[in-house]
């Protein structure tokens, strides 16, 4: 119980800081956008940028927990990636469309507080279920040889979004995990596996300029120093069946749906790890 209450509060804190600045994020998006789309040059050099910036604070927002927002967002999103390669006129009579929309999402959400958080509310009503019905010495070991196992692994995290990375590692740490590494982009998880050797990657699966199904092809392919068959997990708030076939193809080993309780995260990693442990030793044994 006590790792539990710990990564709550943790979480709490991250959630609470996000919410803060939330406001201000989306303020960002609006300045993207010119207020006058008459004086903006021909070619619209922010389109890119919109699209980067309104994906991940739409990742976030599902991370977090705040489900509405992120649906909302991902809308905004779309209308944004449907003027990629549009013309220039349909690009000036949009954006300011896109703008007003913005503006209403800060209107709305504009408040975004940790009680309305389905992340918080489900660890809390979690934690509160544990307490009623576990058996305190069987929940103390069954956490302390979770700990053992996940204390022996090497995970890296990446995630575009600050606040993501923040909770992902307090909540790995708290998990057990001793050797951790997260990373912004793509690729930076690739500068950095030449330096560090995780057992076990989790990412983001919509990243630039190297996302996280370029990664798992690169590992599966052998275009990386690590072993081809190291666990790759996506986290991920967009459900694109055609990508999920695709990264199956490629032996996607887990998809993590934001928002994801602790829980969820080390039985997850416990799962991914004894699979390569029991395919390990089928091939060693066969061998």
């Amino acid at each position: 119980m006590e790792t539990m209450r710990n990564i709550n509060n943790q979480m709490l804190s991250v959630v609470s800081r996000f919410c803060n600045d939330f406001s201000g994020q989306v303020e960002g998006l609006i300045s993207l956008i010119p207020e006058d789309m008459s004086t903006a040059p021909e070619h619209f050099t922010n389109l890119h940028k919109l699209h980067a910036e309104t994906h991940r604070l739409c990742g976030a927002s599902h991370c977090m927990g705040f489900l509405q927002v992120g649906r909302e967002l991902e809308k905004i999103d779309r209308e944004v990636m449907s003027l990629n390669g549009a013309s220039p006129d349909r690009v000036r009579q949009t954006l300011p469309i896109i703008r007003r929309k913005l503006e209403a999402v800060n209107r709305e959400f504009g408040w975004l507080s940790p009680a309305r958080s389905k992340l918080i509310n489900r660890a809390s009503a979690l934690e509160e279920l544990e307490a009623a019905e576990k058996d305190g010495e069987l929940e103390r070991a069954s956490e302390n040889a979770k700990m053992r196992i996940l204390g022996r692994e090497k995970v890296l995290f990446a995630d575009d979004d600050p606040y993501v990375r923040e909770l992902m590692e307090q909540t790995l740490t708290e998990l057990g995990v001793n050797d951790i590494a997260v990373a912004s982009s793509g690729r930076e998880v690739l500068d950095m596996l030449e330096t560090f050797e995780p057992t076990v990657l989790v990412t983001d699966w919509n990243m630039e300029p190297v996302s996280g199904l370029e990664l798992l092809k690169r590992i599966r392919q052998g275009r990386t120093s690590l072993e081809r068959d190291t666990p790759v997990m996506f986290f991920t708030a967009v459900k694109d069946r055609k990508g999920i076939m695709e990264a199956n193809r490629y032996g996607l080993n887990q998809l993590l749906s934001k928002p994801l309780l602790p829980s969820e995260l080390s039985e997850a990693v416990l799962k991914v790890v004894g699979k390569r442990f029991q395919t390990r030793n089928k091939v060693w044994d066969v061998g």
